[in-house]
């Protein structure tokens, strides 16, 4: 429909409006200077420097007029509204989106003038609010960020110990003597770089700035504080969402010793300043190219293409009239691009930066005035600033300034303001403003000596949007061609706020970190090592290079309801029990209320898990459910996995690392499951293996030759193979024949892997998923655990008898054991309870089996909505020494600890909340540590049982009277995947091969010495 303005339908003369609004924009200009110079300043300097707005007609108001004249129906409403008025879009950007939503209601507070602030905002730039937060609550937010620290170096760096807060190859003493310990050994580190115990970033502009995973959600208490105090009153609403940003620890630069030395960390190039004096600075650098003068200055913002385009004349060809013009038609461009006011960020300090402001003491700095106008005429066009046209979906949101750059701004009328922040102050400012976050610095004496920081400068950051101001900017982005002639519908509308929302929940769950924007998800990689052998793969972004932990590699962090409101995890006005069970089944963990429970114990901080190390093989397999289980050769030079919907087998050399295909292509969907490896023989030298049917053609058997790397299949002709999911399970018995557990199947198979021959034994069993596991016990008969079945299913390969022990004893239901291990001498066989609310266990040399444990110990994950105590524990393993069983958990909540000769059941290590699916099966290395295949866990689960050695970074032993439980993380590319590995193979190298169902990569894990 053609759009009419509102100027022609009431007969006014066209432009009359914009005089209008001209003569207006005059008028409140002199009533902003006036009003400008009544508010009443704080008797509490806010900053060394004030500066007043400018007193000139503002080009804002010029432009603005213009707008309203020739786009008077610029739509603004929220995506909640439904709204189905037409969008203008002859005029490709919005101003000030924000400017709407700051105090609508008229809002007031004790702690600061809100219409002071929101002045402030709109000329300055930047609102400077004192003491919003307690010295008590200061230092509770320092106590958080050093268990950060602490917890993530793996108890490298100690509070308690400032030696070890750097890596001493950025250290030197001053006075007699060496203190401090000595070098790190980097030749045995990964690549041989340098190690940093400090878990910050990396980023080279933002020193001891810590963006990686979960430093975004350690500070949750100082953002609901922040929301109450801060942005609740300015933005006149309590429905905000806020960022994940992370947080700033600089660490100091002298540090006073024992008999008058110092400690000085020098990371940065030493060069002479303006009175000759040498001063020691951090020489950031833009596009690769060093800015000497640069103290990391930048705008949070860029200059969307659409506003260049305006400024420079250019007519919007894209649209006329709200129709697609084919011919010029950008497919990247969005409903509205949004400059100037977009986003208000804040920082809270939480130390005294005043202190230290006459030695170099870290600080804010910022440009007032150099927003808006300023903003576009000083980067706008540049590459860093404003995208092409075919990125012009995309938004520039760090914009690093040259030395040019930075000298231009006094051209501008923009000078520089250092703000020494005390305890629990604010700072907000606006994203399209110049700022910087002042790195600590160092200065030498004549004598010598130095002058620098002596204390922790630790700042944390976030801001905050309206609900309905994001619903807005979610619509504002959306590219135009979603749009249905100018509409917004309501299937499209409720699949941007759902994409919305699942990412928000995925970044709460996956501990991610990201920028200033709430209404956006964009994260930070981990930015540190998680694989031994990753300086080999091409991110070569992982920097710096020492090996450390997420913080919540156990699980996502434990919210308040305000705290999930923040985050985007639980909806507003939706309080209600069942909103809460929605969150929590989708991964949200509350600290009070139904689903909280009371921790074992927490994570241990101080054990180096780095003595085992996890490997990448191979980056790049494709493919959904590839590979169902492996085998190790015999002989012990390779490892296989079996087939499900990949087409050939996958080997891997031990030796080398190195991965190849083998075999022909096989077709079809789930064709084999797990392996047995057969012993070397005369006919096999190096000996076989065979995987079992389960879905394969004809109900065939797999079977690979190592000697000659040669795959074949076989089956007998005229056996009737049943439907699909054949056999869970099977071994090999000690008359060299091989017998499958029939899961869907309806007999027991006999496999001769000589002569290639297959036949059933025993009766007919009806049903699905009947058995998992097939274990050999003490007295050469194989067991098969009941999943679905009433009863044990045991062969006996002297007789070829099958039977059913304990038939019509056990409690009925579905899936209620998963297979299960045999103890070390095999006199007792143990069942892994799934749905079962208690644990099989069969007594070889009795012959008896019966159930140990309840549901007050056997509990699925609280994540479970409703509480249906199912999938608790699908694998586990036994200790070298056979004391104790360890099953792994799967939907439950912590390790469990059985003794395998009293049968006594025990919950140990910290509750791990990372939902579904955490673990399935896993081996004991060589280390005597136990290790569990991650399926959707973040990592491999690494058991440390008790009376297993174990040391701190700094060489200090540690009891061993209990057990640690903790996950190596698999890295980035890892924890998004779901599925990750259906089980792994133990080499004959000890090593542990995860075995790839959806992830890209073998991994390859090595257990410590």
């Amino acid at each position: 429909m053609r759009q009419t303005s509102y100027s022609r339908l009431c007969g006014v003369p066209k432009g009359f409006y914009l005089h209008l609004l001209l003569l207006l924009s005059k008028f409140n200009s002199i009533h902003s200077f006036v009003a400008g110079n009544s508010f009443t300043k704080s008797t509490r300097p806010t900053s060394s420097k004030f500066h007043c707005s400018t007193l000139r007609p503002s080009v804002h108001t010029i432009m603005d007029a213009k707008a309203a004249a020739t786009d008077p129906q610029v739509e603004t409403k929220s995506l909640d509204e439904r709204s189905n008025a037409s969008i203008n879009i002859s005029q490709d950007f919005i101003r000030d989106p924000l400017l709407k939503y700051l105090n609508p209601n008229n809002i007031q507070t004790q702690l600061f003038d809100i219409q002071e602030a929101i002045h402030a905002l709109k000329t300055d730039g930047y609102y400077h609010i004192p003491a919003v937060f307690t010295t008590q609550e200061c230092n509770d937010a320092i106590d958080q960020i050093w268990e950060f620290v602490q917890d993530v170096s793996a108890g490298v760096v100690r509070r308690e110990d400032v030696r070890t807060w750097y890596s001493m190859e950025d250290v030197q003493i001053v006075g007699d003597g060496l203190v401090g310990g000595e070098k790190e050994n980097v030749e045995e580190m990964p690549s041989g770089r340098d190690m940093d115990p400090w878990p910050h970033t990396g980023y080279s502009s933002f020193p001891d700035m810590f963006q990686s995973l979960g430093a975004g959600l350690v500070l949750g208490q100082m953002r609901e504080l922040l929301a109450e105090r801060v942005f609740e009153p300015l933005l006149g609403t309590r429905e905000l969402l806020c960022s994940k940003e992370g947080f700033t620890f600089h660490r100091p630069l002298v540090v006073d010793m024992e008999n008058d030395k110092q400690l000085i960390w020098n990371p940065y190039k030493t060069e002479l300043n303006s009175d000759g004096q040498e001063q020691i600075k951090r020489i950031y650098k833009v596009c690769s190219v060093p800015q000497p003068l640069s103290e990391g200055q930048h705008y949070d913002q860029g200059v969307p293409l659409s506003v260049m385009n305006h400024l420079s004349g250019k007519e919007n060809t894209t649209c006329t009239n709200g129709q697609y013009n084919k011919k010029t038609f950008n497919k990247h461009q969005k409903v509205k691009d949004m400059t100037g006011l977009c986003h208000i960020q804040a920082s809270v300090s939480f130390t005294n930066q005043s202190a230290e402001k006459d030695c170099g003491g870290g600080h804010f700095l910022c440009y007032p005035n150099s927003h808006s106008e300023v903003h576009w005429k000083l980067v706008g066009g540049t590459y860093r600033a404003t995208p092409t046209m075919s990125s012009a979906d995309q938004d520039r949101t760090w914009v690093p300034l040259t030395d040019t750059e930075i000298q231009k701004l006094s051209e501008l009328g923009c000078e520089g303001n250092r703000i020494y922040a005390d305890v629990g102050d604010v700072i907000l400012w606006r994203s399209d403003l110049v700022h910087a976050a002042v790195a600590p610095s160092l200065r030498m004496n004549n004598d010598s000596s130095f002058d620098g920081p002596k204390q922790f400068r630790a700042v944390g950051y976030c801001s905050m949007l309206p609900l309905d101001a994001v619903n807005d900017y979610a619509h504002y982005s959306l590219a135009r061609r979603k749009l249905k002639n100018g509409l917004l519908d309501d299937k499209t509308q409720k699949s941007v706020q759902d994409e919305l929302t699942n990412k928000k929940v995925e970044a709460y769950r996956a501990g991610r970190t990201g920028d200033h924007r709430a209404n956006v998800e964009s994260w930070h990689d981990h930015r540190r090592v998680t694989m031994w052998n990753s300086s080999d793969k091409a991110a070569t972004h992982q920097n710096p290079s020492l090996f450390q932990r997420p913080s919540y590699r156990l699980g996502p962090p434990d919210l308040t309801v305000r705290q999930a409101e923040l985050y985007g995890v639980l909806p507003y006005r939706s309080q209600h029990n069942n909103h809460i069970e929605r969150a929590i089944a989708h991964g949200v963990r509350f600290a009070t209320g139904m689903e909280s429970e009371t921790q074992v114990e927490k994570p241990e901080p101080s054990v180096d898990i780095c003595t085992a190390r996890l490997e990448f093989l191979t980056d790049d397999l494709v493919g959904q459910d590839k590979y169902l289980g492996g085998m190790a050769s015999p002989c012990g030079r390779y490892i296989y996995g079996v087939p499900g919907h990949a087409k050939r087998v996958i080997q891997v050399t031990v030796d080398s690392g190195k991965v190849d295909w083998i075999g022909p292509e096989y077709q079809g969907e789930f064709k084999w499951l797990r392996g047995v490896e057969i012993p070397p023989c005369d006919e096999h030298p190096s000996g076989c293996c065979l995987a079992l049917p389960c879905n394969s053609e004809a109900g065939c058997v797999l079977k690979i030759d190592p000697e000659t790397s040669e795959v074949s299949s076989f089956i007998t002709d005229g056996l009737d193979f049943g439907e699909g999911w054949l056999y869970h399970g099977g071994d090999l018995a000690s008359d060299g024949y091989v017998y499958a557990v029939p899961a869907s199947g309806c007999r027991v198979m006999k496999i001769d892997p000589i002569r290639e021959t297959t036949e059933y034994v025993g009766p007919d069993f009806e049903g699905k998923a009947k058995w998992y596991g097939g274990i050999l016990a003490s007295d050469g008969c194989i067991y098969g655990i009941p999943h679905n079945a009433n009863g044990v299913l045991k062969i006996d390969p002297a007789n070829h008898e099958v039977s059913i022990m304990a038939e019509g004893t056990l409690p009925d239901g579905q899936w209620k054991w998963h297979g299960g291990l045999a103890s070390e001498d095999g006199t007792k066989i143990i069942g892994f309870p799934n749905n079962a609310d208690s644990i099989l266990v069969i007594d070889v040399p009795k012959q008896r089996v019966y159930l140990v444990g309840d549901g007050s110990i056997l509990k699925s994950g609280t994540h479970r909505v409703p509480r249906d105590g199912r999938y608790k524990y699908l694998g586990g393993a036994l200790t070298s020494d056979g004391k104790y069983a360890y099953l792994f958990p799967c939907d439950a909540e912590y390790v469990l600890r059985m003794d395998m000769q009293t049968d006594e059941l025990k919950q140990v290590g910290p509750r791990m909340t990372e939902g579904e699916n955490k673990f399935q099966n896993g081996f004991v290395g060589k280390d005597g540590c136990i290790y569990g295949i991650p399926q959707r866990s973040s990592g491999v689960l690494r058991i440390v049982p008790p009376e297993i050695k174990r040391w701190n970074h700094h060489g200090d032993e540690l009891p061993c009277d209990r057990e640690i439980v903790d996950v190596m993380y698999c890295g980035d590319e890892m924890v998004a995947c779901k599925d990750k590995f259906e089980g792994g193979v133990l080499g004959l190298d000890g090593s542990i091969y995860c075995i790839p169902l959806r992830a890209k990569s073998f991994v390859k894990i090595v257990p410590g010495s």
